[in-house]
């Protein structure tokens, strides 16, 4: 099963997510836009609830980007 890990980035649509730290149900994530551009910049920092599906940790932003470990 694939956990979302503390530093790494996951994108999904036009938005990128970084996690910043995570415990067992939760995560706190950072909303980049532009990545890897030159006016790269965080949007917002947001506490999120994990859900376990059987392929994987997900999570819902706004509810309507849903973003697979």
């Amino acid at each position: 099963m694939k956990k979302f890990e503390v530093g790494k980035r996951y994108r999904d649509g036009a938005l990128t997510f970084e996690v910043i730290s995570r415990t067992k149900k939760t995560a706190k994530v950072a909303v980049i836009l532009h990545e890897g551009k030159a006016n790269e910049k965080i949007r917002e920092i947001k506490k999120v609830k994990l859900n376990v599906w059987e392929d994987g940790e997900v999570f819902f932003h706004c509810d309507f980007y849903e973003v697979h470990a």
